[in-house]
């Protein structure tokens, strides 16, 4: 019996007759894409899914970051001194991911960011600021200068435990 001519895909059979660009096919496979010896960025690729059988919430992401450690998203900021302090690495843990805390600061400062970030609690204020009913506007922006929030607690004391 005669053999089935092999099929081949629409990018090899038009780079044969011409050179082939993005508009002239209706996107790569992955193998084309990540095999032909190009680089690319974000901005270059657009990714289209498949069909799927199955629904969204079904997919685990989690992934191992150490023997004892997981993590829901598997995303990670880098150690760098411009990209991952304290309130990256607590962004980072909010979604399920990790933030390295770099190195190029003070010991003083490394127990800081760190103290910082094992403090924090997802949608809890931990350090709740407390002014008093006679408290300005004046110092109130302040206060949102420096603790970077811009919600304070009023009470009748201008302490915790007083009546709101």
């Amino acid at each position: 019996a005669a053999r089935p001519p092999r099929s081949r895909s629409r990018l090899h059979t038009m780079s044969k007759r011409k050179s082939v660009t993005m508009d002239d096919v209706d996107g790569f496979s992955a193998a084309q894409l990540f095999g032909q010896g190009v680089c690319y960025t974000y901005d270059d690729v657009i990714f289209h899914p498949g069909h799927i059988n199955f629904a969204a919430t079904e997919v685990d992401l989690t992934t191992k970051l150490t023997k004892n450690i997981t993590i829901r998203t598997p995303i990670v900021s880098s150690p760098m001194d411009t990209v991952t302090e304290a309130d990256m690495a607590i962004a980072m843990a909010s979604v399920g991911g990790a933030g390295f805390l770099h190195y190029n600061m003070t010991q003083e400062e490394q127990i800081a960011n760190l103290k910082a970030v094992k403090a924090h609690r997802l949608g809890y204020v931990t350090r709740p600021e407390v002014v008093s009913p006679d408290a300005t506007l004046e110092f109130l922006d302040e206060l949102a200068t420096r603790r970077g929030f811009t919600s304070a607690c009023v009470t009748d004391t201008g302490a915790v435990g007083g009546k709101l």
